[in-house]
């Protein structure tokens, strides 16, 4: 499961899961996580892109649990926010 505590250095917030309905869920927490560490550190979208070195649009795909940004847009994404994605 993801879990998203605000953290300075890195903060484990998920699993891989098989696909299917969890899989779902585990996404959408993967997002609220993201856009809740982008507004405490005080950044809008375009900040975070810029900083990420993708498109606001792919962070609003991201944010929003819609489209299909690439893993390397949400590891950088993450990487930014210093988060780390884990794969168990």
């Amino acid at each position: 499961a993801f879990s998203g505590e605000w953290m300075e250095e890195s903060t484990h917030i998920g699993n891989i899961l098989p696909l299917g309905g969890a899989q779902m869920a585990e996404t959408s927490k993967l997002a609220a996580t993201i856009r809740t560490a982008r507004k405490r550190a005080g950044l809008t979208q375009l900040d975070l892109a810029d900083l990420a070195e993708v498109s606001e649009r792919t962070v609003r795909a991201i944010e929003s649990d819609t489209g299909n940004p690439s893993l390397k847009a949400v590891a950088s994404v993450l990487n930014v926010l210093g988060l780390k994605l884990t794969v168990i």
